[in-house]
């Protein structure tokens, strides 16, 4: 049996010598909802081809035992299977509406071979959950390829973010307790924080918990920054959260760079299709050896190089893959002066 991840297509190669991949059919709890005891399960269907892949079994499973529906329709595909309460079910089925793991496990004909796939929901109380349990009136939705409490449900009918979404706002602060002014991250939506540090952003409805923020380098792409984000968000609500960064910020440079009172410069950076580094190195006193060293952000080294002062050139390597380097100027085994330096190939 395979699990397949929700955010992601699941797809089949049959053989080394097909050149196209095969796409098979998933199913997905796609939304849920309780009334007054009673629930009704909404199962979505994808990539649907019942002449050439049929789907010949769909089975539920939860805390409580599973079952298996005695019968369903696939016509189009994409399209929904409605599940109410114990109908249609071969043995009795219960929903923990305090919280669940909801397992739907479809068999698939290949060519005679039934291929089982599994996908799955857990919310409210149950361990892991990534989502809370509804209260009366709303619903969780599979909305954006992840889980969502729904203000408004839509049950047989397409799902939306309608009534789904929160608001998330707050300070971005850096590895020195400092706002961070005008730059642009990415967490559940985009956002670009104010001269102040502030930003605000809609949000879906679920628990989210990241050890890392995207964070844009302006025509380069952009980079992980290390920073825990833990929030639980309720449809119309709003949760003030400050974001504090744990690793340095990388920035666009367009000037020669270093630091250690610019007796260390290095350019241009970023370097974009270019293997050729100028350096300038301009000591108060006299350093017996000095080199440049150049490492990954996990401070493998990459190459080192024994220079003098004044200003030269250094070759990088030219399998260097492109990324964000730590380049230091060294006297022995002394960091004389250090700054990033970001290749764009």
């Amino acid at each position: 049996m395979k699990k397949i991840l929700l955010y992601a297509a699941l797809t089949l190669w049959a053989s080394p010598i097909i050149s196209n991949p095969i796409v098979l059919p998933v199913i997905l709890p796609n939304e849920l909802v309780f009334v007054e005891g009673e629930w009704t399960l909404e199962l979505g269907y994808f990539f649907a081809d019942q002449e050439e892949y049929p789907v010949v079994s769909i089975l539920l499973s939860s805390s409580s035992g599973e079952t298996e529906l005695l019968s369903f329709e696939i016509t189009e595909e994409e399209g929904f299977i409605i599940v109410q309460d114990n109908e249609n079910l071969s043995d009795p089925f219960a929903l923990n509406v305090e919280g669940d793991l909801i397992e739907v496990t479809w068999g698939i004909d290949m060519w005679g071979y039934i291929e089982y796939m599994t996908s799955e929901l857990i919310f409210g109380e149950y361990p892991n959950a990534g989502v809370m349990k509804p209260y009366p009136g709303q619903s969780i939705s599979y909305i954006n390829y992840t889980y969502s409490k729904d203000n408004s449900p839509t049950i047989g009918q397409t799902n939306d973010s309608t009534g789904a979404m929160g608001t998330l706002t707050g300070i971005v602060f850096d590895n020195q307790l400092q706002p961070v002014p005008e730059q642009t991250f990415v967490l559940d939506q985009w956002f670009t924080t104010t001269f102040e540090g502030e930003y605000t952003i809609r949000v879906l409805s679920n628990v989210f918990s990241e050890n890392e923020i995207l964070h844009l380098i302006p025509s380069i792409g952009w980079e992980n920054i290390a920073a825990e984000i833990n929030y639980i968000m309720e449809p119309d609500s709003v949760v003030n959260f400050d974001i504090y960064l744990l690793d340095d910020l990388t920035v666009g440079i367009t000037e020669p760079s270093g630091s250690g009172k610019n007796i260390f410069r290095f350019y241009p950076n970023p370097a974009i299709q270019q293997l050729s580094i100028n350096y300038d190195i301009n000591m108060p006193g006299h350093a017996p050896t000095l080199a440049i060293e150049i490492k990954t952000m996990a401070a493998l080294q990459i190459e080192i190089y024994q220079v003098s002062q004044g200003k030269g050139v250094f070759q990088l390597p030219e399998q260097i893959a492109p990324g964000i380097y730590i380049v230091s100027l060294l006297s022995g085994q002394t960091v004389l002066s250090s700054g990033r330096l970001v290749i764009n190939h």
